[in-house]
């Protein structure tokens, strides 16, 4: 992080301005951003300074440079802007730190500016600021050479490891972060074996490599003993038992605990995602368990990065049942927050886009919400000191200025493709045809960048709220077109279509589209069952048992069971789930032997 040293100049207009007085405008004005950038510098390094007597002026001193810097900076490189942004969210950290502990952050900001940067970041209101200032500035003791070249793994280590993490099968732990940070650095400095470059990748990433419940030991004793982490390989590994078959066995305490004990034990989706992800980990993979469609253990599976040819996705080729689409959630690790693997897809790119590019583009997402929150613009003493009109004022066409630029920087950030498709249509108008213009551009970007599904469940979200003028089946009709590739998608939308002639009073009319769709589907996407839960609960609303057995009957028919021996992969096809309801069905309705017969052939799929 650059800390400028202002000029003369510079410190005199800072001076005046915080007296209240202006510099007359001459008639040979400065060039916009000049000056701009001595005021901002100069009142930076006044508020900065603050941190630990006075933080409640520094964090005012620190949002005074970052709505000048955004008004004024020019847009060759807005290096003005992310070095005001950065102060600023770094003094909201020391604003929401114990007072005690502003003296650490003081020193971290003068001395550590390479951890400060990415601290600033990644630390966010949900985490406990108290752990995550202390966890930085026992890192911040260790040689400066190596804290400024793994800043980015230290910033996610603080913040991942803030609270006790929950561990299936292990229960709540909180190992030892400072060993892990030197377990970790061990690994890609000394032993390069790590997948990612952790002095390379922002934290933002890499809050899937360090979320790790294993002891600083136990990740050395995996690094120097195996030779890799290849997370479906891992995965696999681990036989699939279900929980009640394990016999009431308690789960291991944390003392007891050892990896090959849940190799040689087995386990059901839960464990076996932990297994793969925590070895994983240990070699730089980023990781995370995900929840595919259906919500239970049975659709549990890690999700990971690949990198082929300088290109990152998540992989969600392991979640049963789910075609390796991102349909379901995971637990982001630094916030606790259940997330859509959908906003996951999105930054796969943060794995390649190296640090500079990460920070340029988050500053510029945090400039554009400020814009567009329609807050006040440069203050008329800092307009008077520059001697020129702002370059932007707030309002929706700077703030989409911003975005463009972040987006362009780094596209791996979930916040800027919703901010901009919700200003783009904003000003697009409130009819049909902007509408369409602007949501077939970022369908279309999507699609390049590799995040399709999150960017139709945005244009969806955007619908439910678009002007009258813009006909939500028509406009969802539209949609499927679009994305006619996947079936997955078209399925949902299709749903979507029939809920929307269900709001509208045509509920045969949505039987019609919700059949269709489940006759169409069926087999190819989890998501068909969406259809058929609609269905049911239909024919369950008005009564009707005897259409409702058909549904069952008729479904079942059509669904093929799978052709696999991964017992967890036939519990989650639609042949299983589908069939044991059945089951449950024909025994309430008292044809037990029909039940019998369904039981057999679910059995036999299993076998």
């Amino acid at each position: 992080m650059k800390h400028a040293r202002s000029n003369v100049g510079g410190l005199l207009a800072a001076v005046l301005v915080l007296l209240g007085l202006a510099i007359p405008a001459t008639a040979q004005q400065p060039a916009p951003g000049g000056d701009a950038a001595s005021l901002v510098a100069a009142a930076l390094e006044d508020a900065m300074a603050q941190l630990e007597a006075d933080v409640d002026a520094a964090v005012a001193g620190a949002e005074r440079a970052r709505t000048i810097a955004i008004a004024y900076a020019p847009p060759e490189g807005y290096a003005l802007i992310v070095e005001a942004i950065e102060a600023e969210a770094f003094a909201q950290l020391a604003a929401r730190s114990p007072e005690a502990l502003r003296g650490t952050l003081q020193s971290i900001w003068n001395d550590r500016p390479a951890l400060a940067r990415a601290l600033a970041r990644v630390a966010e209101p949900t985490d406990d600021a108290t752990r995550t200032v202390l966890l930085a500035g026992e890192i911040a003791k260790k040689d400066a050479e190596l804290v400024d070249q793994y800043a980015e793994l230290a910033a996610a280590i603080c913040v991942v490891h803030d609270m006790p993490r929950v561990y299936p099968g292990v229960g709540p732990v909180r190992p030892d972060p400072i060993g892990i940070f030197d377990a970790f650095v061990f690994a890609d400095r000394e032993r390069r074996v790590t997948d990612l470059p952790l002095d390379a990748t922002p934290a933002e990433m890499l809050v899937h490599v360090v979320d790790t419940s294993l002891t600083p030991e136990m990740l050395r004793e995996l690094v120097l003993d195996r030779r890799g982490g290849d997370v479906a390989e891992l995965y696999a590994d681990v036989p699939y038992v279900q929980p009640e078959l394990l016999g009431g066995e308690a789960a291991l305490p944390p003392e007891q605990y050892a990896l090959n004990a849940i190799r040689d034990r087995g386990g059901d989706g839960a464990i076996r995602s932990f297994y793969a992800e925590q070895i994983g980990q240990a070699f730089g993979v980023a990781a995370t368990i995900a929840t595919g469609y259906g919500g239970d253990e049975r659709f549990q599976a890690p999700a990971y990065i690949t990198v082929n040819r300088g290109t990152a996705r998540w992989s969600f080729d392991l979640l049963p049942g789910n075609a390796g689409q991102p349909v379901g959630a995971y637990v982001h690790p630094s916030s606790a927050i259940t997330v859509p693997l959908s906003d996951l897809e999105v930054t796969a790119s943060l794995a390649t886009a190296g640090t500079a590019a990460a920070d340029r583009a988050w500053a510029l997402l945090r400039a554009a919400e400020h814009l567009a929150s329609g807050t006040t613009g440069p203050p008329a003493d800092a307009r008077a000191v520059i001697g020129a009109d702002p370059l932007r004022e707030v309002g929706t066409p700077a703030a989409l200025e911003m975005l463009r630029a972040s987006i362009a920087a780094c596209d791996g950030l979930p916040g800027a493709h919703r901010l901009f498709l919700r200003l783009s249509l904003e000003q697009a108008g409130g009819d049909a045809p902007g509408f369409r213009r602007v949501a077939g551009e970022f369908l279309d970007a999507a699609e390049r960048g590799g995040y399709l599904f999150f960017a139709v469940g945005e244009v969806l979200a955007t619908l439910e709220r678009a002007p009258a003028a813009i006909n939500p089946a028509e406009t969802t009709e539209w949609i499927t077109q679009r994305v006619r590739r996947s079936e997955t998608l078209t399925a949902l939308l299709q749903v979507r279509l029939g809920d929307g002639a269900l709001a509208a009073g045509e509920a045969e009319r949505a039987a019609e589209i919700w059949n269709a769709t489940l006759t169409r589907y069926v087999d190819d996407t989890p998501l068909a069952l969406e259809a058929f839960d609609r269905l049911d609960r239909y024919y369950a609303d008005r009564g009707e048992d005897e259409q409702r057995m058909q549904l069952f009957a008729r479904s079942h028919r059509r669904m093929r069971a799978p052709r696999t021996g991964d017992e967890a992969a036939v519990r989650a096809s639609a042949f299983y789930r589908v069939g044991e309801r059945y089951e449950a069905l024909l025994t309430e309705a008292g044809r037990d032997r029909e039940a019998e017969r369904l039981r057999r052939s679910l059995d036999q799929a299993i076998r």
